[in-house]
């Protein structure tokens, strides 16, 4: 579990494995301030990239049964209201309820008594559209020897069975998957809640953002479209004139970074954040009107984690080379947009030169991302050229840059296609 080699739902965990934890409300809390390499205690939410919200109207279609580990993140959001005028009308298991009174008994309570408590007080004023479904098929004798006790047992039953027409609201993907008997649950998540939250106009796109901001903070793993990012890039960025600048606008900003650490962490694989970063870069080069050096200090971001990945080029180069070549591999490239992609490659090259920048790093950095766009015609033939192509328009014929990046593209195409040659003769 610490490894993320196995999956356990968040709620078991203090009964099963977590000896220290004493409750699912005392998880929660240690999850919150827990570092990235504590996964033992992690709320995974979503892990899918191709997750899309469901409407609002889909939503409401079927009342949501809420486990405690979503009324947890939606008290902690200060979504309990918004969440009830949403649906109307919500669901809680009986045996939640109880479990939730038996954390706020003095003593022999949770370690959180004061948080529950809170937890309780928010509800109170909804308690009329809570419905709080039961079951009553299970013997006294089977509750004791269960570990998980009622609540995990009443939530499981009260989903399978087709007469409530409910559906469960949790927050831990593993339990939604448990309970559903299937890799692909149809419940929800509080992700799903807030897109809903703006589509019917209770929350504003910034509000979501930060509230996904938030999330991250909490080491919770969900999610993060582009939608929800660009309203966490601070307004000073607009104005920036030099990398270096806007680095350090994005590092004062805790909910850009809280986002932005998370998504590009460096103990992910490479490939994986290789892939979102370039998706931003080129999104904000094609569609965002923010300047050039604010591009680069945004990859910037990312250029600093990937350097420090097991699996990156060992070169820093190389791994400048990859962001730029995928950057300019979906679609076909505006002259506008190669030419902010190549302002952000010489940034950055310049950026990680520093004092010891010259001319000839630079000509020897474009010949690089020549080299790079001929490998990738050798390993996937048409690609490299395509990228080639594209970032070449940007370039004006009979100048250095122009030359040095024909140069590296020729010469690094027909080395490897003879190499190609001879191994297989």
């Amino acid at each position: 579990l610490q490894q993320g080699l196995t999956v356990i739902p968040f709620s078991w965990r203090p009964k099963l494995i977590l000896s220290s934890v004493l409750d699912v409300v005392h998880l929660w809390e240690i999850a919150k301030v827990s570092g990235r390499d504590d996964k033992k205690f992690h709320l995974t939410m979503l892990h899918d990239p191709q997750w899309q919200p469901s409407s609002a109207a889909s939503l409401r279609a079927r009342m949501p049964l809420l486990d405690l580990t979503a009324l947890l993140v939606l008290f902690d959001l200060d979504l309990i209201n918004q969440a009830v005028e949403f649906f109307e009308r919500v669901a809680i298991a009986k045996a939640t309820l109880e479990t939730l009174a038996n954390l706020v008994t003095p003593f022999s309570g949770s370690p959180m008594r004061g948080k529950c408590i809170a937890l309780q007080d928010a509800l109170k004023p909804h308690l009329s559209v809570i419905v709080q479904p039961s079951i009553t098929n299970v013997q006294d004798d089977e509750q004791d020897t269960d570990p998980l006790g009622r609540e995990n047992k009443e939530i499981q039953q009260l989903c399978r069975n087709e007469r409530t027409s409910l559906r469960l609201y949790s927050d831990d993907l593993a339990f939604r998957v448990y309970c559903a008997q299937s890799n692909t649950p149809d419940g929800i998540c509080t992700l799903d809640v807030l897109m809903a939250l703006e589509e019917v106009g209770l929350l504003t796109r910034n509000e979501v953002a930060s509230k996904v901001s938030k999330l991250c903070e909490w080491r919770v793993g969900l999610v993060v479209r582009f939608q929800e990012l660009m309203p966490l890039l601070p307004s000073d960025l607009a104005q920036v004139k030099n990398i270096n600048q806007g680095i350090q606008i994005l590092d004062a900003s805790p909910e850009f970074m809280s986002v932005i650490s998370a998504l590009w962490d460096f103990r992910a694989r490479f490939e994986k954040t290789l892939g979102h970063a370039a998706a931003v870069l080129r999104r904000l080069a094609d569609e965002a009107s923010l300047p050039n050096a604010a591009l680069a200090a945004l990859l910037g971001q990312w250029f600093v984690k990937a350097g420090m990945k097991n699996d990156a080029p060992p070169q820093a180069l190389g791994v400048l080379t990859k962001a730029i070549t995928r950057s300019a591999l979906p679609s076909t490239l505006t002259r506008s947009t190669a030419e902010k992609l190549w302002s952000v490659y010489k940034a950055l090259v310049e950026y990680h030169y520093r004092n010891y920048m010259d001319e000839a790093k630079e000509r020897e950095a474009i010949r690089l991302l020549g080299v790079e766009c001929a490998e990738l015609q050798v390993a996937q033939p048409g690609m490299g050229e395509h990228v080639f192509m594209g970032l070449r328009q940007a370039l004006t014929e009979d100048t250095s840059d122009y030359s040095d990046f024909a140069s590296g593209y020729s010469s690094a195409l027909l080395h490897l296609r003879t190499q190609s040659q001879q191994g297989r003769r």
